[in-house]
């Protein structure tokens, strides 16, 4: 069951989205937002989970990073807390703009990965990429299937959103070689630049 909203939240033409309307819940499941479809409806201007300026300009940049020779956004600095709901938030964005959006923890990510390989949708948020607490190095074999990730979704044209809660760390658990390929491969938002 769809929640009511609010007239002034709608962002969905009843008539030009109606088949996205009708799916909502089964679209939302597909995008690793099930139990949140709400995120689809909601506008920006009404969730305090997106930041209106800085997060509006990832999203109307995310198709454009190839040309800038960059093939993913990594948030740097922000909790993966608050990243979880702002990520939601923005795959229900695109979703509205029919894009190919999926949201999904690290853990389950890479469980999939190992289970079905790359899952190659368009746009994929991960808010938890490195998240606080995170010390333990993380096994090479799972660094070679990290590399492989990002390499992978690089050479097929798709874009990864990461959260990374703090850069030395990412540098400490999963090496040199992910932190240089993200370092060099994909365009920086900051915590303190965004508030």
């Amino acid at each position: 069951m769809v929640k009511k909203i609010d007239p002034d939240d709608y962002l969905l033409d009843p008539e030009n989205d109606a088949m996205l309307i009708r799916g909502i819940n089964k679209y939302a499941e597909i995008a690793g937002i099930g139990g949140n479809p709400e995120y689809i409806w909601m506008s920006g201007k009404k969730n305090p989970d997106v930041d209106n300026k800085d997060d509006r300009e990832v999203i109307n940049k995310l198709f454009k990073l190839k040309e800038e020779n960059h093939f993913g956004v990594a948030y740097l600095g922000f909790d993966s807390s608050l990243l979880s709901r702002k990520f939601m938030a923005l795959t229900g964005m695109l979703l509205r703009k029919y894009k190919d959006a999926f949201y999904s923890p690290m853990s389950m990510y890479v469980v999939r990965l190992m289970d079905s390989g790359n899952p190659g949708h368009e746009v994929t948020f991960i808010p938890d990429f490195i998240s606080e607490g995170h010390s333990e190095k993380v096994p090479e074999w799972k660094q070679d299937i990290v590399l492989g990730l990002l390499m992978e979704k690089q050479a097929s044209g798709e874009i990864l959103v990461v959260g990374i809660s703090d850069i030395d760390v990412l540098r400490k658990v999963y090496g040199v070689g992910i932190y240089n390929f993200i370092i060099g491969n994909y365009t920086s938002v900051h915590a303190r630049a965004s508030k």
